[in-house]
């Protein structure tokens, strides 16, 4: 009788993942996201190239989460607005030493202060390993969301709390906080108030400031005035806004600073032209920051929690990839920090 034949059992071929499609494709794993989640910016030759290399690999859109959650590489990239900014500095290092004492590693990247074009900068990180983001402010990219929604991808907002967002946040209610200092130099007796503010356009902190400037101005039956800055550029160009609202509204005896740079810049400025704060005009800041209390005169600002809410925000998101608790918002307290830049209005 003939002797069998020996036949060698087939090794299975190993579980394709994001970047083994994105390695045959010749493509970066941003890429393969974009066509996997039929987004209609990648051109028709390459998204034909990329579902190829999927389809020979037996890898599916519904893949993608999958590879996302189980390729732990413990790496959380953070997004800032700007890195040489003492609030975002201090943010960062919140989030970058609560992740290192857990045996995590961070990275930062900036992006703005324009939250409505994130996405390339989050896949970015992504490809580099990222399991999760921490973004400062409220996402309002539209393509970023629903990837999140997609892959369930953890994206935490930090330093904006809003109840209503679409993504966990860990903040305080920027409109409150404007509010408290506006009733604060209400309750001195201001009535012509004007303020500062940064580029509101996708920064919904400083656009929900200028909301509750509005509306409270509004209510005294004032008319508001408000200055923008472009926040990209050097804060001392308080200085120049001051310039501009005092040439139109000499009678204004309040400014409401929506950063403590900013307060810094006026009253450099106030000195210079011989203002005398608080006697001839009332300043305030916002944010707290060390040198707000060592300033001459000593600045009013609203105290803002942020070394606090930054780590809160990178245990949440570890604690989700580590053993897949919710991350629920959470919602800090602002505090007026009242100091000598501001008093009654002279009669």
């Amino acid at each position: 009788m003939p002797k069998a034949a020996a036949t060698t059992p087939k090794t299975p071929r190993s579980k394709a993942n994001i970047h083994d499609v994105a390695k045959a494709a010749g493509v970066s794993i941003a890429t393969v996201s974009r066509v996997l989640n039929k987004n209609k910016t990648v051109r028709s030759d390459m998204q034909e190239r990329v579902m190829a290399a999927a389809r020979s690999l037996g890898y599916t859109a519904n893949s993608v989460g999958q590879a996302l959650r189980t390729q732990r590489t413990h790496v959380i990239g953070t997004m800032l607005p700007k890195i040489d900014d003492p609030i975002f500095s201090i943010i960062g290092a919140g989030v970058q030493e609560t992740l290192l004492a857990r045996g995590y590693v961070g990275f930062m990247q900036t992006i703005g202060f324009d939250n409505r074009d994130l996405f390339d900068h989050a896949m970015s990180m992504i490809e580099k390993g990222a399991e999760g983001l921490i973004v400062v402010g409220q996402v309002q990219d539209e393509r970023l969301l629903t990837y999140c929604q997609e892959f369930s991808f953890p994206i935490v907002s930090v330093y904006s709390y809003t109840e209503s967002g679409a993504l966990p946040s860990v903040g305080f209610d920027n409109y409150e906080a404007a509010r408290q200092l506006l009733d604060m130099l209400a309750q001195f007796g201001h009535r012509k108030i004007c303020m500062i503010a940064g580029t509101t356009d996708g920064n919904d902190r400083q656009a929900r400031r200028v909301d509750a400037y509005n509306a409270f101005m509004a209510e005294l039956g004032e008319e508001p005035i408000v200055e923008t800055l472009d926040m990209t550029r050097d804060y001392a160009t308080g200085a120049s806004a001051l310039r501009r609202i005092l040439s139109r509204r000499p009678d204004v005896t309040a400014v409401l600073c929506n950063r403590d740079e900013i307060a810094f810049s006026v009253l450099a400025e106030c000195r210079r032209r011989r203002i005398r704060v608080p006697e001839d005009l009332s300043v305030t800041g916002f944010d707290d920051l060390e040198h707000a209390a060592l300033f001459n005169p000593s600045v009013t600002t609203a105290a803002v929690p942020a070394r606090k809410m930054a780590e809160h925000a990178a245990e949440a998101i570890m604690n989700l990839l580590d053993s897949g608790s919710a991350i629920e918002s959470a919602r800090y307290e602002t505090e007026v920090i009242l100091r000598e830049s501001t008093s009654r209005p002279k009669v």
